[in-house]
C-alpha cells in the first residue's frame, strides 16, 4: 500500500486530505509541525508528501529541501497545498524542490486526479529502481564470469608455447575472453602442432569448451596423433558437452621439420599461406565446425 505524509497546521485540511487519499487506497499519517514532519518522514518513509508553505516551527520551503535530502535515492513527490497563490510563492515552492502545487481551498476531484498522477509516477520509479537493481546484479555476474573465463584462458596458455622465431600469436579481442583459442606445442618427433579455435559466444560459456579442447590437444601431442584423428577426438568431446547452439570453428595444422604441412579447417575463413616464391595462397576450410556433427558422421567427412 502506498503511504502519504500530510504536513499541515490546520486540522480541517489534515482531515480532508486524509479522507481523499484513503478513498484511493493510500495510507495516511498527518502531522502539524516542522519537527514532527522530519521525525515522521524518517520513521514512516512515505511515498508522497503534501505540505503547506506555512508550517509550525519552520518554513515549508526549508522543509521540502530537508525531506528531499532525507529521501536519498528514493523518488518522493512533494505537493504544496497553499493558500498563498501568488506567482512568486509558486516560484519559490518549485525552486525549493516541490513537484506540484495545488491552491487552497482545493477541489476534491482535482486533488484526487493529481494524487493518482503522482502515485503512477512513484510506481514507475519503483519499477525502474527494481529493474536497475536487477541489471546491476546481472552485470556483476557477467563481470565475474569474464574474470573466471580469463583465469581459464591464462591457465591454458601456460602449457602452450610462447612466441618464437618460428611462431607468433597476436590476439586482438573486444572482451577478456571472446571465444578465441590458440594452442601451439612441439611434439617429441619435432613436429609442431597448432590449434586455432573460435567458440560461439564469449565469457564463461565459451571457456567451458576450452578446457576439454586443451586437454585433448596436449594428449594428442604426447601420443603423436595425426591431425584428422585429433579433429575427430575434439569433435567427439565437444559434441557430447556443448549445447546445440554452441560449437567451435577451428584450424588444425601440423608442421614437420622437413617443412611439410598437414592442414584441417572446419567452419573458419580461408587461411593464408605464403609460398617460398613469395606468392600468397589459400588453405580452404572444407569441414563443419567442431561440436555440430555426431562422432560417426564427423569421422566420415574428415
Amino acid at each position: 500500500m502506498m503511504k502519504l505524509l500530510c504536513v499541515d497546521s490546520e486540522p480541517v485540511y489534515r482531515e480532508i486530505i486524509s479522507l481523499c487519499a484513503e478513498k484511493e487506497g493510500v495510507e495516511v499519517k498527518s502531522v502539524a509541525s516542522y519537527e514532527e514532519a522530519i521525525l515522521t518522514f524518517e520513521s514512516y518513509a512515505p511515498d508522497i508528501v503534501t505540505l503547506d508553505v506555512i508550517v509550525k516551527g519552520g518554513s515549508g520551503y526549508d522543509l521540502v529541501q530537508k525531506l528531499k535530502a532525507l529521501s536519498g535515492n528514493r523518488f518522493v513527490p512533494m505537493i504544496f497545498l497553499a493558500s498563498h497563490t501568488a506567482d512568486s510563492v509558486m516560484d519559490k515552492c518549485f525552486k525549493a524542490g516541490a513537484d506540484d502545487f495545488i491552491p487552497k481551498p482545493f477541489n476534491e476531484v482535482l486533488f484526487n486526479i493529481r494524487l493518482k498522477t503522482h502515485m503512477r509516477h512513484v510506481e514507475l520509479m519503483k519499477e525502474m529502481y527494481r529493474k536497475n537493481k536487477a541489471l546491476t546484479y546481472y552485470q556483476k555476474m557477467i563481470e565475474r564470469e569474464h574474470e573466471m573465463a580469463h583465469h581459464v584462458l591464462d591457465h591454458i596458455q601456460t602449457r602452450s608455447e610462447k612466441n618464437s622465431e618460428q611462431v607468433a600469436i597476436t590476439r586482438l579481442s573486444a572482451a577478456s575472453f571472446n571465444g578465441d583459442l590458440a594452442l601451439v606445442k612441439t611434439r617429441s618427433d619435432a613436429a609442431r602442432l597448432v590449434f586455432v579455435g573460435d567458440f560461439t559466444g564469449h565469457g564463461l560459456p565459451a571457456s567451458i569448451g576450452a578446457l576439454p579442447v586443451m586437454q585433448t590437444f596436449f594428449d594428442a601431442v604426447d601420443d603423436l596423433v595425426c591431425v584428422n584423428e585429433l579433429a575427430v577426438r575434439i569433435n567427439r568431446i565437444l559434441f557430447s558437452i556443448l549445447p546445440d547452439y554452441m560449437f567451435c570453428a577451428g584450424y588444425l595444422i601440423l608442421m614437420t621439420q622437413e617443412g611439410e604441412i598437414t592442414y584441417w579447417g572446419g567452419g573458419m575463413p580461408n587461411a593464408f599461406i605464403r609460398r617460398s616464391n613469395g606468392l600468397v595462397d589459400y588453405l580452404h576450410s572444407n569441414h563443419m565446425p567442431l561440436g555440430i556433427l555426431s562422432a560417426s558422421v564427423a569421422r566420415r567427412v574428415v
